[in-house]
């Protein structure tokens, strides 16, 4: 075989430079698809150079299947770099939909369990407006529900405070639904210091006027209409009704907060 001219030579040079700065850039997805660009586009100034010099059929033949391999390397780089860029965000809207869903579900829980507890208040006797000795029951039955009411009133105010952390997590709907959750949290925070102040007096064998010393326990447990349905139960309801109907839209802006 005839001897290497200086074009061949320097073709080869270029074409193992080039191979030499592609494997430094190919520890990324995106630096292998610019290694293979790369040589693609030495292996193509070879077969140029090796034409010119008209000296060896060889090269034209190897730069010809270099390009085609390195031409289906690049497509199939590409369409493996869109697949994970598909999966990535796949799997970011994913944890996005669990997210909202569990603040959804810890809504809906903090609501129905005010909701038995009132309840229960009620079945104890609370409600009655006249003065008489409370039993055992009555009194622990009232120290637990008052608990219970602290509790999921704790968990309306984490989850608006989720809300105010993780910008826009409800999109455009997120202010409304953090201001409705703020008037059903107000309200129970209200009932709860009058617990905290005057609870002590509900007591087995105590005579306690509810009407009275505990006016806002009494509107709790009263109809609907006197204070639980405008105060706690339609702005919570509004809230969830909210949050449901975006649970599965996907975010539109970036959010700013530490997982959860």
């Amino acid at each position: 075989m005839a001897s290497s001219g200086p074009g061949e030579r320097a073709a080869g040079w270029q074409v193992r430079t080039g191979w030499a700065q592609a494997r430094s850039l190919s520890g990324t997805v995106g630096g292998k698809l610019i290694a293979l660009a790369a040589a693609l586009a030495l292996f193509l100034i070879a077969v140029a150079l090796a034409v010119a010099n008209d000296r060896d059929a060889l090269w034209v033949e190897l730069g010809k299947q270099g390009m085609q391999l390195l031409l289906l390397a690049v497509i199939g780089g590409a369409v493996g770099l869109a697949y994970k860029s598909f999966e990535q965000r796949r799997e970011s809207e994913r944890r996005e939909r669990d997210y909202r869903l569990g603040l959804f579900h810890d809504l809906v829980g903090a609501y129905t369990g005010v909701k038995a507890a009132r309840r229960t208040l009620r079945a104890l006797g609370f409600q009655k407006p006249t003065a008489s000795a409370l039993s055992a029951a009555q009194a622990d039955g009232y120290r637990r529900q008052m608990e219970a009411i602290n509790a999921h009133q704790l968990a309306i105010e984490t989850i608006n405070f989720e809300l105010k952390e993780r910008d826009r997590v409800f999109d455009e709907a997120t202010n409304r639904i953090g201001d409705q959750l703020e008037r059903g949290e107000e309200y129970l925070q209200d009932l709860i210091r009058e617990w905290e102040c005057d609870g002590v007096e509900i007591k087995e064998a105590a005579t306690c006027e509810v009407a009275v010393r505990f006016p806002l326990l009494h509107k709790f447990l009263a109809d609907n209409s006197v204070a639980f349905g405008p105060c706690f139960a339609a702005p919570v309801q509004e809230a969830w009704r909210t949050m449901s109907k975006r649970l599965d839209e996907a975010p539109r802006t970036p959010k700013n907060r530490s997982p959860a």
